[in-house]
């Protein structure tokens, strides 16, 4: 593996770290966080915002002040689907993103691999492969049986 791709991957498990504190810690007053509004047909509406009041179940942002989120959850608490959602930082949603494509970009290689191609992978990366879907699927099952 090249030395820039260790590093990415470096820098995405620092990413994900974070966010999943994050998302484990309650929130503190004036702390930086990074929304993300979708919209339809359009991008996303991203922005910086600040930590304004926690309470014990829920807490506000100083950019709108009248919306409650769940300290648990980390979503708008409303009796309606909320559609934002909160990132530790814009590098955190960043990465989200990246790997939101790259997942999509997977499912897709799968569907158009075929069972034809797989004749034409050597031992080594039939293994490969093996190893990386069964260990996921193993854990998956692992954890359903518990």
């Amino acid at each position: 593996m090249t030395q820039s791709k260790l590093n990415l991957i470096a820098t995405a498990n620092e990413t994900e770290q974070k966010q999943q504190e994050f998302l484990n810690s309650k929130p503190v007053v004036g702390q930086s966080l990074f929304m993300v509004t979708p919209q339809r047909n359009r991008r996303p509406i991203t922005e910086s915002v600040t930590v304004e009041k926690v309470g014990t179940k829920y807490f506000t942002l100083s950019e709108v002040p009248h919306t409650k989120f769940n300290i648990r959850t980390k979503t708008e608490a409303s009796d309606y689907h909320s559609d934002i959602t909160l990132y530790a930082s814009g590098d955190c949603y960043e990465h989200e993103t990246m790997k939101s494509k790259l997942k999509n970009e997977i499912r897709q290689a799968i569907r158009n691999f075929g069972t034809c191609a797989l004749n034409d992978l050597s031992f080594a990366d039939l293994t490969t492969v093996a190893d990386i879907l069964l260990k996921k699927n193993d854990t998956k099952e692992a954890n359903s049986h518990e």
